[in-house]
């Protein structure tokens, strides 16, 4: 399944012309992992030999980082990815039921609340009409709807940033899922305190409308986007991902690790 999982990647690189890429398997059940790729790679057997100047400069002073294990340690916006976690959140908060609807896919505009002649429209990555539920949104990634649930729109009230930011937390999406792996790093949950804190600036609506189709200053892991989709197709249950299934030593077996729940999706 590596293999597999390696070469179809590579193709992909390929064919793209590009030369950075992640891609992971895991079993939704139990949080195995059961094949994973960081590109570019590296082969780890020049180590064994001593490595020489040309492996050095390729290894180390490579501008696309070979060692950089993306799949965990890199941190990227999720884009739409996590469009089905603010559609949850939605349900949850009864912002809209399953069968609540937008009249249409276009654009949504905001009026500058100190100018009322100034206003600004945030438009969808391509133009569709006709209604859009929760399900129709997600299948066809309508970043107005999830505009409008995330930050509101007229009669729609929205989630707003603070629910969103307590939900992604209570996902993990700002923490390590403790993978038996080194250099796990946690995802990053901007909030309204952050940004007048950090940055000296207020909160502005397109900042809750960014983070809602995953944008702006969230960004997470490679890997907790994959352990979240395996908690909502197995239930609920977010599970600490891991690597190591047994430790064998002689042919005696000295530990089987179980499955470990670490939580699950609010």
């Amino acid at each position: 399944l590596q293999i597999k999982l390696y070469d179809e990647t590579f193709t992909v690189l390929r064919d793209s012309g590009l030369a950075r890429a992640v891609a992971i398997i895991q079993n939704p059940n139990n949080g195995e992992v059961l094949a994973l790729v960081s590109f570019p790679d590296f082969d780890n057997n020049i180590f064994s030999s001593g490595v020489s100047g040309d492996d050095y400069r390729r290894l180390f002073e490579n501008k696309s980082k070979p060692l950089f294990n993306r799949a965990i340690s890199g941190l990227y916006n999720p884009g739409s990815t996590i469009k089905p976690l603010i559609g949850m959140m939605a349900l949850e908060e009864k912002i809209m039921s399953p069968e609540d609807t937008i009249t249409n896919c276009i654009g949504l505009t905001v009026n500058n609340p100190y100018d009322p002649s100034d206003s600004y429209t945030f438009n969808n990555w391509r133009i569709e009409y006709g209604p859009f539920n929760l399900k129709r949104a997600i299948a066809n990634s309508c970043n107005i709807y999830f505009f409008t649930v995330g930050g509101g729109n007229g009669a729609v009230k929205g989630l707003g940033a603070e629910k969103i930011g307590r939900y992604l937390k209570s996902s993990f999406a700002d923490s390590t899922l403790g993978i038996d792996l080194p250099g796990e790093e946690k995802g990053f949950v901007p909030t309204p305190e952050w940004k007048n804190r950090e940055r000296g600036e207020s909160w502005y609506l397109g900042d809750t409308y960014n983070i809602s189709i995953g944008q702006g200053d969230l960004s997470v892991t490679p890997l907790w986007l994959n352990s979240y989709i395996s908690a909502i197709a197995n239930g609920g249950d977010i599970y600490r991902p891991r690597v190591v299934n047994s430790i064998i030593d002689h042919d005696n077996l000295i530990l089987e690790l179980a499955p470990q729940v670490i939580g699950s999706l609010p």
